[in-house]
């Protein structure tokens, strides 16, 4: 429900705001995850004492946002209620954008830093296989292996060194009681 929601959002943007504007609120996108990412300001927004109006003012107070018609469609949803829908509704933004333009996000996932050299040529692989363009961005996890995950193409490619090393010695064996 909430996918279809914000993406009912998302195309509201782009038809009421047009596309230029629209592009401003994707600029911010990056702060907007973090402020979405503060438990305190989650806890703001699910305030039932405080109006929607003192919320609104205060999400765009931070993000410094002064435009009339980008206050008013803020407004909008903040009125309804779904102002913690915000970044789900910027992601569709951004997908609609880079199904528009065949460009792609894709996620690493890793337990160490990957050097920028290695994304880069993640994303080279990809975009030659896929026959779009993919930025690969990363992000750490605490899980032992690698993952790569784009969303927008349902597409997931992950290693494990468990895994491998099981499947491995899993090989070896056979391949010894074959007497190869």
């Amino acid at each position: 429900m909430k996918k279809t929601l914000s993406l009912r959002y998302a195309k509201g943007f782009l038809e009421a705001m047009g596309e230029s504007k629209v592009q401003v609120l994707l600029q911010k996108q990056e702060e907007i995850e973090i402020i979405f990412c503060q438990r305190d300001f989650v806890e703001f927004l699910h305030n039932p004492f405080i109006n929607p109006s003192s919320k609104s003012k205060a999400f765009l107070d931070i993000l410094k946002i002064e435009d009339k018609e980008i206050c008013k469609a803020i407004d909008v949803v903040a009125m309804a209620g779904r102002l913690e829908l915000f970044p789900e509704i910027i992601n569709e933004i951004a997908e609609i954008f880079s199904s528009r333009e065949q460009t792609y996000q894709a996620v690493f996932y890793s337990q160490e830093k990957t050097s920028s050299q290695m994304l880069e040529q993640i994303g080279k692989i990809l975009s030659l296989k896929l026959g779009s363009k993919i930025d690969v961005v990363e992000k750490l996890w605490q899980k032992d292996g690698a993952k790569c995950v784009i969303e927008e193409l349902d597409l997931e490619v992950s290693f494990s060194k468990e895994l491998f090393v099981s499947g491995l010695q899993k090989y070896i064996l056979d391949t010894f009681r074959k007497g190869v």
